[in-house]
């Protein structure tokens, strides 16, 4: 007889986009999980009538009383879901981030003897003397964690700064990448002769909003420094985002391409024709923009926080820039790079290192840690509390 497939329950607050699936973490285990022959349970509020028929083995659950226009569910009963899982229950549950349908599907989950998983991929931890803020993370987020066979957090560093609010079982669990979609092979001389650079001059790549808080303005300020530095060199920069400093940071850092957006279609070949990848933001936030980077064989200079502190090794696989006692050094990070440019053999070195360690974290590895995570036996110790992937 043919063992019954492991069923692990998705519960979200947020519509996921399954028709295109590259654009989310979520979708990308989803696909996998499916991928590997694994029953999934994707409970929403807002279901799509064409979510039902994205793949056998997905079954989509929806609350009766929430209708997809509503954001947020009403507290009111979970009968509608109870029924369905004295009759089809899920091997473990994966609430992806805290919100009231969580909450009544961890309570649920917790009373039919079912273990959850929950993730904080997508929670920051900014403005902590907010009333509200600190409501959240010293009364929610511990909550949902006793309820939670592990939490997820997306790096070393985010796993330091939940473990300060008392978080137990953080495991980590990075972003992964598409390695066949995001490659080397992709580099476009024509794309780059539009940008006007040469085969040997570097194009320095800037990706994301154009805000004070992305710190932006150091990455533009690098680039104007190194034209300084290399008079005869052509080398260029494209900067893409957009944000309310744009037009200011246009006209203060003129001779940059800017884009204000980029078709996910197109960022394989962007990536790919560019050479550097400056992002001095010191967040350290998911960085699916680091390792999609990485794995089309571009230097990644950034500090050493979140995606840059867990995806690169120094002068090896990138330049992990450290802070200065928590604040950025700005004239360290401009220093490395100017130091990197006259270093081509450096570059194509590190070039190939970050392609290296982008393929180790190829979507397919990530699914396997995250089923292993949800189905292995719950931890009997709260000793080792930050559980890391192993290579």
């Amino acid at each position: 007889m043919t063992p019954k497939p492991n069923t692990i329950a998705i519960v979200t607050n947020t519509p996921v986009p399954l028709d295109q699936a590259h654009n989310t973490m979520l979708c990308h285990l989803m696909d996998g999980m499916l991928h590997l022959g694994l029953q999934v349970q994707l409970i929403s509020p807002h279901i799509r009538d064409e979510d039902h028929r994205y793949h056998p083995a997905l079954t989509c659950l929806a609350p009766s009383h929430i209708t997809t226009s509503t954001k947020l569910p009403q507290l009111s009963s979970i009968s509608w879901l109870t029924d369905y899982w004295l009759q089809h229950p899920p091997d473990a549950v994966y609430i992806a981030s805290p919100s009231l349908i969580g909450w009544q599907v961890a309570r649920l989950a917790n009373r039919l003897n079912i273990q959850t998983v929950t993730g904080l991929f997508s929670y920051t931890m900014a403005s902590p003397f907010h009333c509200v803020q600190h409501l959240i993370n010293h009364l929610v987020l511990p909550w949902f964690n006793s309820k939670s066979k592990y939490t997820l957090v997306n790096s070393i560093h985010h796993a330091k700064q939940f473990k300060s609010l008392r978080l137990k079982r953080l495991a980590i669990l990075s972003h992964g990448v598409d390695s066949k979609r995001f490659a080397p092979c992709y580099r476009s001389n024509e794309l780059r002769q539009q940008w006007q650079a040469d085969r040997h001059d570097l194009v320095f790549l800037y990706t994301g909003p154009l805000d004070q808080y992305h710190n932006v303005e150091l990455a533009l300020r690098t680039f104007r420094i190194i034209r300084e530095h290399f008079p005869n060199k052509k080398h260029k920069m494209v900067c893409i985002g957009d944000g309310k400093n744009a037009e200011n940071l246009k006209h203060k850092f003129p001779g940059i391409f800017y884009i204000s957006h980029a078709p996910t279609s197109q960022l394989p070949e962007i990536y790919a024709s560019a050479d550097i990848l400056l992002q001095p933001n010191k967040q350290g936030l998911l960085g699916n923009n680091i390792i999609e980077a990485m794995a089309s064989g571009v230097v990644v200079v950034g500090f050493q926080r979140g995606a840059v502190a867990q995806h690169i090794q120094n002068h090896v696989s990138g330049l992990s820039i450290p802070l200065n006692g928590g604040w950025v050094d700005g004239e360290t990070f401009i220093d490395r790079v100017l130091a990197l440019c006259d270093r081509p053999d450096k570059i194509a070195s590190i070039k190939r290192n970050a392609r290296y360690t982008a393929l180790r974290q190829d979507w397919q590895y990530v699914t396997q840690q995250f089923i292993h995570l949800m189905l292995s036996p719950a931890p009997h110790t709260p000793k080792k509390q930050i559980q890391q992937p192993s290579h």
